[in-house]
């Protein structure tokens, strides 16, 4: 019976894990759907760029924009130091955070200044883990 439960309980943590793996987009996606052509981080960024920030929309925008870019660290590190990879991501999230903030506040200042921010940080990223 105990070997029973013990194996029950190992599936259903895997099942789980599988289950969370499925719902975190992988890089490449998240990278796609934030950066690409006409990714959220340029629709944000000429939102609030615009003389008359349609705030409403912005703010849509940013539930995806701020989603992705928290999944991004649920990721496997694909190249480099993992605790690099974790501290990097980290603060991709935290920065999101802080623009999705200001767009919710319609403080457009501090969404440019958020938005550059997010905009530095690529690189950094890149150079170790791309």
């Amino acid at each position: 019976m105990r070997k029973m439960l013990t194996g029950a309980t190992i599936l259903m943590a895997l099942f789980a894990g599988a289950v969370f793996a499925a719902d975190t987009p992988d890089i490449e996606t998240i990278m796609k759907k934030v950066n690409g052509k006409n990714g959220l981080h340029k629709k944000v960024g000429e939102g609030i760029k615009s003389d008359s920030p349609k705030w409403d929309d912005i703010s849509k925008q940013m539930k995806d924009y701020s989603s992705m870019a928290a999944d991004l660290g649920k990721n496997a590190c694909p190249k480099g130091d993992k605790a690099s990879w974790d501290k990097l991501t980290k603060a991709y999230s935290d920065n999101a955070k802080k623009l999705a903030d200001a767009v919710e506040k319609k403080d457009k200042s501090a969404a440019s200044a958020a938005h550059g921010a997010l905009q530095k940080s690529c690189k950094a990223c890149h150079d170790v883990h791309k």
